[in-house]
């Protein structure tokens, strides 16, 4: 992602887009915290692979439903560009492997932080999971 880029289209929606005074010392640094905003919080997830995924051996063989449940998690409707919040609930039954009960939040956090829809959302977990 290019930040300066975001910051400079910002700054142009205002100014010409929403035709508001950019001199305006509430408007000043704007487009800068918008796209910091963006780019290193919002949108932290594009073209980025989760690759935060370490397994360990179920040498216990344990065969009952591993859960996270209420998982916070806040992403951006691709199709308004306007926040929405969730819960998620990540299950699996292991077989050969287990994921550390961290993992399912970070799977979670990792696929809210681009737009997108919630549909999407629970399919990127789920294959993420099972891929």
């Amino acid at each position: 992602m290019n930040e300066s880029k975001v910051a400079t289209l910002v700054y142009e929606l205002i100014r010409d887009g929403l035709e508001l005074d950019i001199h305006d010392p509430n408007l000043k640094d704007t487009p800068n915290r918008i796209a910091k905003m963006y780019c290193r919080e919002w949108f932290k997830g594009v073209d980025k692979d989760f690759t935060d995924f370490k397994s360990f051996p179920n040498s216990e063989k344990y065969k009952q439903i591993i859960m996270s449940d209420r998982i916070h998690f806040t992403s951006i409707c691709s199709h308004h560009f306007l926040p929405f919040t969730g819960l998620a609930w990540v299950s699996y039954i292991p077989h050969d492997t287990l994921i550390g009960a961290s993992k399912m939040s970070r799977l979670v956090e990792h696929y809210s932080s681009r737009p997108q829809l919630q549909e999407n959302l629970t399919h990127q977990v789920l294959n993420s999971l099972v891929g």
